[in-house]
């Protein structure tokens, strides 16, 4: 009755596993991106969403606001964003400027308004625009380019007869061109992020190393390695599970520091929430850990529910979370990660959901009969027969090592993959 409640905890925590999964997938989605002029009167906020993106420009006037996509500084041959607001509603048109003077209204129209507002000298258009329209002759493949051009003026856009709008000529200082990747932003803002990337290539490879690896060994160690170990699971599994405490602080530290300096939320999005959520069930695991060692008795013939049991449950439930919260990490900032990447971290998973399946089986063939291979005498011989119970015991011993052992080469062979191809 036991084991077969454990099976069924086992089964939900697999299950966990696929929840969390669909949920990683449905939690993903770019966050903005800003950028802001040196007096702070113009900001641009975007964002990539699929077949392209979201921007939303914001600047301290009433009239018009722009921004342009080029793959050079000057103006000719940038294609523009421009709009207004008044009170019937926001106004945006496509604009190209084939030389360095006002930009021609495009013949085709690509950009959709999705919000907008007017309010205390200052003007908001949020509007999404395809990365690539396919006008070839007036616009750009947004991706592609290399400057981002702005620019505001203090006067409304106004209907021409024939179609399309026209704009007062801006001030020198109220329009510049920056250099700029639109998966980034300014050459300033990539430097700076590649300075995140880096913190949190380190955090999320502290975190990999933890609950993929270490946690999933540490929890094997003592539910099914006892008989083949002896005495060194122990030590092994104390030896892991300060290393998954140490790494797991150093890894929430680091990027708790790197929201602080940046003046972010630390509790902004799912993935961190599970996070704080998992580095305090590392300490309550780690007390319970230590309360069953500190309450063992080694003549005790049923193992008490509080604290060892729950000591054992709760860990299989924390890592099945953690597996869910890398997932959730790698796809909401894991750049470097490809679909072969992903396949090897999901195989991993499949190669330890069936080892856990196959030791499980020697579990059940072993139960009571004994607690290591070397307390296991050889049966007496009787008309030449021997005792098949006891012969089945060691040749089940004997699988258990084997199934250890490609335990072991397994991980090898994955640790040493995602090398490769990290």
């Amino acid at each position: 009755m036991v084991r077969g409640v454990e099976r069924l905890g086992l089964g939900v925590a697999m299950v966990m596993l696929l929840v969390c999964g669909a949920v990683g997938h449905a939690d993903h989605e770019e966050e903005y991106m800003e950028w802001r002029n040196d007096n702070g009167k113009y900001i641009l906020r975007w964002r990539r969403v699929e077949h392209g993106y979201e921007f939303n420009m914001t600047a301290q006037t009433t009239g018009w606001i722009a921004v342009g996509f080029s793959r050079t500084r000057k103006m000719a041959k940038t294609d523009m964003m421009i709009g207004s607001v008044d009170s019937s509603g926001a106004t945006l048109g496509d604009f190209y400027a084939p030389l360095s003077d006002t930009p021609d209204f495009d013949a085709q129209q690509d950009g959709e308004v999705i919000s907008s507002f007017e309010s205390n000298g200052w003007t908001s258009i949020s509007f999404f625009r395809l990365d690539n329209t396919e006008d070839q002759d007036e616009d750009e493949v947004i991706s592609n380019c290399t400057h981002m051009l702005w620019g505001f003026g203090f006067k409304d856009l106004e209907p021409i007869p024939g179609g399309g709008y026209t704009f007062d000529v801006h001030l020198h200082e109220n329009r510049h061109a920056v250099e700029f990747d639109f998966d980034v932003g300014s050459a300033e803002d990539q430097k700076e992020a590649n300075q995140e990337r880096l913190w949190k290539a380190i955090h999320g490879n502290m975190m990999i190393i933890a609950w993929v690896l270490l946690a999933v060994w540490s929890s094997m160690l003592p539910a099914y390695m006892k008989k083949t170990l002896d005495v060194w699971w122990f030590y092994a599994h104390i030896g892991m599970n300060i290393a998954i405490l140490v790494l797991s602080l150093l890894a929430t530290g680091l990027i708790f520091y790197m929201h602080q300096l940046e003046g972010e939320s630390h509790v902004h999005n799912l993935h961190q929430l599970y996070g704080y959520t998992i580095l305090l069930g590392v300490v309550v695991q780690s007390g319970l850990g230590v309360w069953s060692h500190v309450w063992w008795n080694p003549n005790r013939e049923v193992v008490p529910l509080f604290p060892d049991k729950i000591h054992w449950w709760f860990g299989r439930v924390l890592i099945v979370v953690a597996w869910c919260n890398v997932i959730l990490g790698l796809q909401k900032f894991g750049e470097k990660w490809n679909a072969l990447s992903y396949t090897l971290l999901y195989l991993w998973f499949a190669l330890v959901a069936a080892y856990v399946v196959i030791f499980e089986i020697y579990e059940e063939r072993t139960k009571g009969k004994g607690t290591a291979v070397s307390s296991i005498e050889l049966p007496d011989i009787q008309d030449g027969t021997p005792i098949r119970n006891d012969i089945d015991v060691l040749d089940t011993y004997a699988s258990q090592k084997k199934a250890t052992f490609g335990f072991a080469v397994g991980s090898g062979i994955v640790i040493f993959l995602g090398f490769v191809l990290y």
